[in-house]
Parts: C-alpha cells; sequence; structure tokens
C-alpha cells in the first residue's frame, strides 16, 4: 500500500496529513485491546513527519488537531507503562519544534506540563494525573477562533473542551483580546454547567 496518498492518489498536503494523524491516534488508543506496538509505530512515524516539515506553518485548526494528536497519545501512555518512553520523546520532540510554525507558544508550555507528568510528577494514586472538577475550574486557553469559540485544557490531566461557547458578549471580547496579546490566558468554567464565568486571575499577567 502506498502511504502519503489519499484516495485520488494525490500526495496529501500538511494539513489532511495532520488530521489523519489525529484520526489514526484516536482510532488506535480507542480500541480494545490496545495494540501497544501498532501505536509505538504510529507515534514514531509523526516524529519522524514533525522533524520533516518542522519548518512549514500550519494554520491554527491544525496546529489544534496536531497538539491533540500528542495528548492523546500522552493521555494513554499515563496509564500504559510500556508507552511512557515513546510518548515522552513525541512530547520532547514538540518542544524542540521552532515556535509558531507547527505548534503554538502556549501549546508548548502545556507539554512542558505533560513532560512532568510522564516524569513521575502530578500524579494521582492510580499513576493517571489528577484531574478533579470544583465548583470552578481553572482552563487553559490554547485557541479562540474567529467566532470568539475557545478550545479549552485542563493544566492537570491535559482533558480539553473544543469549541466552548462564551454566552456574555463583553466577556468574549475581551478573551480573544487577552488571547491575541498574552503569553497564557486561563479562565475560570463552572463546574456544573461548563460556563466561561471569567479569565482567571493567573491569566490577567501579561
Amino acid at each position: 500500500r502506498i502511504r502519503g496518498r489519499c484516495r485520488s492518489g494525490k500526495r496529501m498536503g500538511s494539513v489532511e496529513r495532520v488530521a489523519k494523524y489525529l484520526a489514526d491516534a484516536q482510532a488506535l488508543t480507542s480500541a480494545r485491546p490496545v495494540g501497544t506496538g501498532k501505536v509505538i509505530a504510529e507515534m514514531k512515524k509523526l516524529q519522524t513527519w514533525l522533524r520533516k516539515h518542522q519548518d512549514e506553518a500550519l494554520p491554527d485548526g491544525s496546529k489544534a488537531q496536531l497538539l491533540t494528536s500528542v495528548q492523546t497519545y500522552y493521555k494513554i501512555a499515563l496509564r500504559d507503562p510500556e508507552l511512557k518512553d515513546p510518548a515522552f520523546a513525541l512530547v520532547d520532540d514538540i518542544l524542540k519544534l521552532p515556535e509558531g510554525k507547527l505548534i503554538s507558544g502556549k501549546s508548548k508550555k502545556q507539554c512542558l506540563k505533560w513532560i512532568d507528568a510522564l516524569t513521575g510528577k502530578a500524579v494521582d494514586e492510580d499513576g493517571g494525573e489528577v484531574c478533579e472538577e470544583a465548583a470552578a475550574t481553572r482552563l487553559a486557553v490554547i485557541d479562540v477562533d474567529d467566532e470568539g469559540r475557545c478550545t479549552l485544557m485542563h493544566e492537570a490531566c491535559g482533558d480539553t473542551r473544543e469549541a466552548v461557547e462564551v454566552g456574555d458578549g463583553i466577556l468574549r471580547a475581551a478573551i480573544k483580546a487577552a488571547f491575541e496579546t498574552r503569553d497564557s490566558l486561563t479562565v475560570l468554567v463552572s463546574g456544573d454547567s461548563g460556563e466561561v464565568l471569567s479569565i482567571a486571575e493567573d491569566g490577567n499577567r501579561p
């Protein structure tokens, strides 16, 4: 089978390839039982692609897909010791990429926390990262689209929420402006309704 080509026979562009890496990551990690060898092989294939295309620039949507692919492998590695070293190598390669090309600077900061978790820091008694819901939860803003919808990430465990609507127009505009001008941004989200309540205090620092 010829790899790297779509059904029409044309070679995949980077946007299509990143989308396929995400689909493959989700399919492999959701299989029961998980094929550990196949997961490791796919992580290595993604690493090879990252190194080859590190100087290319992806649109924001594809950057988010790429980060989600890495996050998918990271999360399953927390539960499978055999996958921790390959996942560490993958996340470490993400950190070595030129900032703003395939991955954003904000995403790299999240990857640093994943490195800590994979090396044994910030984990619970069962070996997985703590991801508790409180009355109001702090979530990192990792993307804001043109309509003001946010992609949010739980910094403790890496869980993401996509296309989160911000009902208050003033708050939506403030989040969009802050995301574009600050190095990092966190918001407070209601643990019951999932509603974005405000910009968190630690997200107000430039």
